[in-house]
């Protein structure tokens, strides 16, 4: 696979739940084996879409065309993100409630 066509790959697995033929789409190349899954692993979490990646893959009960292996290394990167998440969402809490407390509203943007 090309790097365009690796991206246009994870952008169509970005979009099954919203775009019914892009989950055919999907459907269909995942039955043929032919997806380079190293390219889109690098992709997709050179782009921060990796653990999207799984959770649309998931949602669509198309775990079972991917190599154990990805599944697996898939649900661990996952967990480690929402892992991370739930940190994020705990330090942001607490810096609000400081904030407010010292009566300054913060506006939280990207990140958070």
């Amino acid at each position: 696979m090309t790097y365009k066509e690796t991206l246009f790959f994870i952008a169509k697995c970005l979009t099954i739940s919203h775009e019914i033929n892009n989950k055919i789409s999907v459907e269909n190349e995942l039955k043929l084996n032919t997806i380079d899954w190293d390219s889109v692993v690098k992709v997709s979490t050179a782009h921060y879409v990796f653990p999207a990646l799984y959770c649309n893959l998931k949602r669509a009960n198309f775990l079972h065309y991917l190599p154990e292996e990805l599944v697996n290394y898939m649900i661990y990167i996952t967990d480690l993100n929402r892992e991370r998440n739930e940190q994020i969402i705990l330090q942001a809490l607490e810096l609000n409630t400081l904030l407010l407390k010292n009566n300054i509203t913060p506006i939280f943007l990207k990140g958070t």
